[in-house]
């Protein structure tokens, strides 16, 4: 849950309905709360999410035919008002729940590519433009059959996406964090 300061808390979490669905609610005090409502229903999902003031981003992929095995895709959505609003990053409010895999949050068709998304982490750069943190990769089993899994950085450029491999990996369940100091230095901290 998200603390917004004089308004109560944003709540995002998955729910197992047969395939992972994400959902949100809200509450002022932190004892009462409102019905689920349902975020995406794109077949399953993992989620990362972060706030800056009013301001709660969130990234997350997709499983196609519900099989965590074959998770791809990374879509983004962002609200500023507990999730009355939830709009893509260019602005376009999006309706929910959201169930094509081809909607506007999709930031980058992986699927296509034939990668699969592994989620880490999601920040804010010093600009308040989105940064999220995800390995990709070509086989969900372990050992090298997947490789390269590589370590990505998807940024917001204030137009565009950018995404920037940044290291590699030997295992897509390697996990890190990514941290963005005042100062500009970007740092993953990661086993």
């Amino acid at each position: 849950p998200w603390w917004i300061e004089g308004k109560g808390f944003l709540h995002l979490f998955t729910k197992y309905t047969g395939v992972r669905e994400l959902y949100w609610n809200t509450s002022p005090d932190g004892r009462s709360w409102t019905p689920d409502r349902k975020l995406a229903g794109i077949e399953g999902h993992y989620q990362t999410s972060s706030r800056r003031g009013n301001r709660v981003i969130t990234a997350f992929n997709m499983h196609p035919e519900g099989k965590p095995d074959l998770r791809t895709n990374l879509y983004y959505v962002e609200t500023n008002d507990l999730g009355k609003t939830w709009r893509t990053i260019g602005g376009d409010v999006m309706e929910t729940p959201m169930t094509d895999k081809h909607c506007p949050a999709l930031i980058r068709d992986f699927e296509d590519e034939g990668r699969l998304v592994y989620m880490k982490d999601i920040n804010f750069d010093a600009a308040d433009n989105p940064v999220i943190l995800v390995v990709t990769s070509a086989d969900h089993k372990a050992g090298p059959s997947g490789n390269p899994r590589e370590w990505t950085l998807c940024h917001w450029r204030g137009d565009h996406w950018d995404f920037r491999v940044v290291t590699t990996s030997t295992h897509n369940y390697d996990m890190g964090s990514l941290y963005i100091e005042p100062d500009g230095v970007w740092r993953i901290i990661a086993p």
